[in-house]
């Protein structure tokens, strides 16, 4: 009897051992869907170097609104001004222009239109390592404007915004299909699929983040580390 009692204990221990396992394995497999972030986020490494970073993201903050139409608050300006204070500003092109001149290659420029308007001209996706033609190309906004904006940018001038979000340090031309997959998402959620493109995205994201002070999650700063950990010159 006492063997009895003694061998039904042991699979009692054994049967909650096993009921414990299922449970983190039941979590790890319910991460979502971005289990990176999760994961890195328990591992995160110190800050880097003059982000701020922050324990988890900030509340969604009201009155993001990019349209400019009658009624709407066009919080960063109309779309590509030239009425700006940074790298390209006033010099009589619109920033969309400004950034194919500079990033595509074989570039066509529309007669009449003061050397401004592109209308051909060849991208190798800084991204995904493709090569496509201008009707394929989009210009992506690496520090999300929507992302920055509950990050910062809603307590900040008008003009600081429309600075923010035609600044060439914050754009990056690639193709629309990667552009429309990466669309908001921040770097707990979205890297570029080589290992080029994550050491040139995540640069670009830290100087951003960095010149900007906007705020990033202990994740988004893992995330980070983990692609320029790879770089020739790791680190930021």
């Amino acid at each position: 009897m006492s063997w009895y009692r003694g061998n039904w204990a042991m699979a009692r221990i054994i049967g909650s051992a096993l009921a414990a396992a299922l449970v983190v394995l039941v979590g790890v497999a319910t991460l979502g869907r971005w289990p990176l972030a999760d994961v890195l986020a328990e591992s995160a490494t110190d800050p880097l170097p003059g982000l701020v970073v922050v324990a988890a993201a900030p509340p969604e903050v009201a009155g993001y609104d990019r349209s400019c139409r009658h009624g709407h608050r066009c919080v960063f300006g109309h779309a590509w001004t030239d009425d700006v204070d940074v790298a390209g500003g006033h010099d009589g092109c619109d920033t969309r222009n400004g950034i194919l001149r500079s990033q595509l290659r074989d570039v066509e420029i529309r007669p009449g239109t003061r050397g401004c308007v592109v209308v051909a001209g060849t991208l190798d996706d800084p991204y995904g390592g493709g090569v496509v033609g201008l009707a394929d190309v989009q210009v992506d906004h690496v520090f999300p404007l929507s992302g920055a904006w509950s990050r910062g940018a809603a307590g900040w001038s008008l003009q600081r915004r429309k600075d923010f979000a035609n600044d060439p340090r914050n754009l990056v031309a690639t193709t629309s299909v990667v552009n429309r997959a990466k669309n908001d998402k921040m770097p707990g959620r979205w890297l570029p699929a080589t290992a080029a493109g994550r050491c040139g995205f995540a640069s670009r994201f830290v100087e951003v983040a960095r010149i900007y002070q906007l705020t990033i999650t202990k994740a988004e700063n893992a995330a980070l580390t983990k692609a320029l950990a790879g770089c020739p010159s790791a680190g930021g």
